[in-house]
């Protein structure tokens, strides 16, 4: 299980305009911040108490149970929040292994399932200046973070529409080219022109065709037979009035004479 499939469910869950969620907030703003949490969401809406959640993200098994040999330093930011979260995929964490005042949120599909609710921090600390910073640090780098997003979630997308259209353009021109060589090979064996050859004359070879085919198409049928016939009569007329102008033969002249 990736991280940023857990991440991707996360934003889903956090969304605005409920929530803004801030991701990778230090404990303070620059060099002084000293812990940080994998994500912090605060509510917009009044009427749901404005609470902050705190969010550590555990895609691995070993993760988690280095973040068990001591839970205690997730208290520098988790002071702050109304609630505590643990975001994890499946089989990572056993409900059992958790810390009292964590929940467990556990990817299910494509979603985040609450397998055990995270209590209310009835002692939640005031925020001060040095995490506020922190946290303005980090919406101030939402927009961005939102923008490359949707960037990279088009050119994906072109990108795959292009690979569809390339993939639909290789197969129609396979199948054609495949129709053309079968044609060809028909032509080759039916007259011994192989139009597939490097070396023939297309011109000439498209010529013969050509006058086969006429020749094909007049010899069909009665009609064609019909025009053969008036053909020929008009050949014949055509010799007999030439008659007179043919040199006479040596029986012609001993006739003749």
């Amino acid at each position: 299980m990736s991280t940023p499939l857990l991440r991707e469910a996360l934003r889903k869950r956090y969304a605005f305009p409920e929530w803004v969620l801030m991701e990778e907030v230090r404990d303070a703003a620059g060099f002084s911040g000293k812990r940080s949490a994998d994500g912090i969401a605060m509510g917009m809406w009044p009427s749901r108490g404005l609470e902050i959640h705190g969010i550590e993200v555990k895609a691995y098994r070993g993760d988690w149970l280095r973040e068990l040999k001591d839970p205690a330093k997730a208290d520098v930011i988790s002071s702050y929040c109304d609630r505590w979260w643990i975001v994890a995929a499946p089989n990572v964490v056993n409900i059992d292994e958790l810390p009292v005042a964590w929940g467990l949120l556990e990817l299910r599909g494509q979603s985040l399932k609450a397998l055990k609710e995270a209590p209310r921090n009835e002692n939640v600390r005031p925020l001060n200046r040095h995490f506020v910073a922190a946290m303005m640090r980090r919406v101030g780098q939402i927009d961005a973070e939102m923008v490359r997003r949707a960037v990279d979630a088009e050119t994906a997308r072109m990108r795959k529409q292009a690979d569809e259209h390339v993939k639909y353009e290789v197969e129609r021109r396979t199948k054609r080219l495949a129709e053309v060589e079968k044609h060809c090979a028909g032509i080759k064996q039916a007259c011994g022109i192989d139009l597939m050859s490097y070396y023939v004359d297309t011109e000439k070879a498209g010529a013969a065709i050509r006058y086969a085919l006429e020749a094909h198409d007049v010899t069909q049928g009665y009609t064609g037979l019909v025009t053969i016939a008036k053909q020929m009569s008009r050949l014949v007329e055509q010799i007999d009035a030439l008659g007179p102008l043919l040199p006479a033969k040596a029986d012609d002249k001993k006739e003749a004479a």
